[in-house]
């Protein structure tokens, strides 16, 4: 029950921090209140929307190979690793999470940059994101557009 408050909460001041973060930005703030076009302009406001394209791409590799991964549950390890399609699905499923995490993780460091903050926010934001975004939007953290930035 306590957990489940907790989530809820933390959902609710998500949901505010996004709203706040947008309209820092110069948008409507229900418009990060929509998961993937909120995420879809957060990347084309901060770094570029073909970053994002990008990303997805590796999100849809990541679930086709794990999905082929999955079939291989109830093999032992010497029938994966003798199984070249299980071995190619491990490694690529493998290589899109890390191309996906360092997507995101250059995201997060351009993001801080866009409100004027330096690296150790961008670091906060991969690793702390709720608490980080809550932080831009209520801070005194100024949205800068992409030619004003450094």
């Amino acid at each position: 029950m306590l957990g489940t408050i907790g989530v809820i909460l933390v959902i609710l001041v998500q949901l505010v921090s996004y709203w706040g973060l947008f309209e820092k930005m110069g948008e409507p703030g229900w418009k990060g209140l929509i998961p993937i076009y909120a995420d879809f302009k957060l990347y084309d406001k901060a770094w570029s929307r073909y970053a994002y394209y990008i990303l997805v791409i590796f999100a849809l590799i990541g679930i086709g190979t794990s999905a082929q991964g999955e079939q291989g549950l109830s093999m032992s390890m010497a029938e994966i690793l003798n199984s070249a399609d299980m071995t190619v699905a491990m490694f690529a499923s493998l290589a899109a999470a890390i191309a996906s995490f360092i997507i995101e993780a250059i995201f997060y460091i351009k993001l801080s940059k866009a409100f004027g903050k330096g690296v150790g926010v961008g670091i906060g934001l991969i690793f702390l994101t709720p608490i980080f975004v809550a932080y831009l939007a209520f801070s005194d953290a100024e949205y800068w557009e992409k030619d004003q930035r450094y």
